[in-house]
């Protein structure tokens, strides 16, 4: 008996009816967003990050990281300003308040308030699930109004899970900058929430540039994430980072 099953199964599973075709404008559009994301990579956005080992100039950068409570609240936070020379680092500022508490994520939570550190390869999927043809019909492709980065007009693609299809994959959403010019990818911000037996996570990843003379360059990173485990109270940390160059804000120098 139990081997007679295994043909109505196989039939059942092979007469499954195949997902519902998109709307021919909606597919449209999905494709015209698909072929610009196959072109990006996160090179232009590491390069941005990488020349400031090579400026010639100072800069400032003002990191803070914050723990909230489950309801929002700060609950303790450290800030630090730093003018980076070529050859010398130096304090502008300083101030924290509270103590940290990260419970059993301490491995799960790298904050660090020093000096600035690439984040694009730690955030930035090299091969995103929106792209592999297996996985495609899970998420809804758009386009959004155009904007602005500083003064220069940027492109805004986005990826969204769909529901029920989309349930399972850990990118819920997604914003993509683009140099309207240049095509260039120039800023993201990336949702993801991630939920098993032992540990739940979910996080927000925002990296974006500015446009200034010598190309784009390193303008505001923020990373939020909230952490849960059975039994253990929830962490909630956010890291912020800014930089300001000398021909932004000459008063600061």
């Amino acid at each position: 008996m139990r081997f007679a099953l295994l043909p109505l199964l196989l039939l059942v599973a092979c007469t499954e009816p195949p997902p519902e075709p998109l709307p021919a404008a909606e597919a449209a559009e999905r494709d015209s967003v698909l072929a610009v994301l196959r072109t990006l990579d996160g090179d232009d956005l590491t390069l941005a990050f990488t020349r400031l080992d090579e400026m010639e100039a100072s800069y400032l950068l003002e990191t803070q990281v914050v723990q909230l409570g489950p309801d929002g609240t700060r609950t303790a936070f450290q800030s630090r300003t730093l003018n980076i020379a070529p050859d010398d680092t130096t304090v502008i500022s300083s101030d924290s308040s509270g103590t940290f508490d990260y419970g059993g994520f301490a491995d799960a939570t790298p904050w660090d308030a020093g000096s600035g550190v690439n984040p694009v390869p730690l955030t930035l999927p090299e091969e995103p699930a929106w792209l592999d043809p297996r996985g495609r019909e899970a998420f809804r492709f758009g386009m959004a109004p155009d904007s602005l980065l500083g003064d220069r007009p940027v492109r805004v693609l986005t990826v969204e899970a769909r529901p029920g299809e989309g349930d399972d994959q850990p990118l819920r959403h997604a914003r993509l900058y683009l140099d309207a010019e240049t095509n260039e990818l120039v800023g993201f911000r990336l949702h993801r929430a991630m939920n098993a037996v032992l540990f739940g996570e979910a996080s927000v990843a925002l990296v974006l540039l500015h446009p200034g003379p010598d190309g784009w360059r390193p303008h505001r990173t923020r990373f939020e994430t909230a952490l849960d485990a059975p039994l253990v109270t929830q962490r909630r940390f956010r890291l912020t980072r800014h930089y300001t160059f000398p021909d932004e804000s000459p008063s600061l120098y």
